[in-house]
């Protein structure tokens, strides 16, 4: 009686262990199509979110937002960090991954920013934060950081730093850039560039203090690509382009319009201006040469006309 009785709490048992089982595999399957179905993702946008990242990732939370066609989902991927994926109207645009630990960029990154000195400072402050971003109609990776550095007066100064995949640094500036994993459309605006800049490899994108800007390797030159803030507001997307400026050599012959002009200048300029670097900047109303003297403190350039 008593084999009897063992046997049937053993089965017993073993049901339950089946049953709890199964239960668990249901309910963390449900909870991650739970937070897609009770925010209305379609499965078009979770299909190919799954594609795009595997299965082995960790949903969070999903926020549509129907209003503006704008699908944002937040995870942690297989590798543990926190991630975001962007979607308007239907079609991914943008991933976000939050960078916590050097080791998990390329070489070619670490090495560029050792080389730049900014080694001692990584993630010295709560407010330094690291991003990778993956972006529709840009064939780069952009690892997108900011630094803070102590000043004399005891505040904290902001650095900006824009690195591709490959190494090859965009911008070091201490200007207002905005985050970059802010989704923008930026579909008109890439095809301008492609149209204008034929052939050129388009890097990478930034909105700088609310202007767009690209930066594209073109006829040998990292060109700035900018246009003005909200440029949907514009007839055109030639109106809505405010510039490009790129760095020539400081050798780089000048027009003799621009030298006389620059004669002139130094003329009337008591501080014995004399040039070291030299840009040049496209506009739809003109063009122009940069000339700047930057080991003065305030780096003075003036910008001369090309006839």
């Amino acid at each position: 009686m008593n084999n009897k009785l063992s046997f049937h709490l053993a089965a017993a048992h073993a049901v339950l262990m089946v049953l709890l089982l199964f239960g668990s595999c249901s309910n963390k399957e449900h909870t991650v199509t739970d937070v897609f179905e009770e925010n209305e993702i379609p499965e078009s946008v979770v299909h190919d979110f799954f594609r795009r990242n595997g299965r082995d990732v960790s949903v969070t939370q999903a926020r549509n937002f129907q209003s503006e066609s704008f699908i944002c989902i937040y995870y942690t991927d297989a590798q543990g960090m926190s991630a975001e994926s962007h979607y308007s109207h239907g079609v991914w645009q943008l991933d976000m991954k939050r960078i916590t630990d050097m080791e998990q960029m390329p070489v070619r990154v670490i090495e560029a920013l050792l080389n730049m000195g900014w080694g001692d400072m990584w993630m010295a402050t709560s407010d330094d934060r690291v991003a990778l971003i993956v972006r529709n109609g840009i064939d780069h990776q952009l690892y997108d950081m900011r630094f803070h550095t102590p000043q004399a007066d005891n505040s904290w100064l902001t650095c900006y730093l824009l690195i591709n995949e490959d190494g090859t640094v965009l911008e070091q500036s201490h200007d207002g850039f905005n985050r970059s994993e802010w989704y923008r459309n930026l579909d008109d605006a890439l095809d301008f560039v492609r149209t204008r800049y034929e052939g050129c490899d388009v890097r990478g994108h930034a909105n700088h203090a609310g202007y767009d800007e690209f930066y594209i390797l073109h006829d040998g030159y990292m060109k700035q690509v900018y246009f003005y803030n909200n440029y949907k507001k514009y007839k055109n997307m030639d109106d809505a382009w405010m510039k490009t400026e790129w760095e020539l050599d400081a050798a780089h012959p000048l027009p003799d319009a621009v030298r006389m002009e620059l004669d002139k200048i130094k003329a009337d300029d008591t501080s014995d201006f004399a040039y070291d670097r030299v840009f040049y900047r496209e506009t739809l109303h003109g063009h122009c040469y940069g000339l700047q003297d930057s080991r003065r403190e305030d780096a003075l350039t003036y910008w001369i006309p090309e006839p």
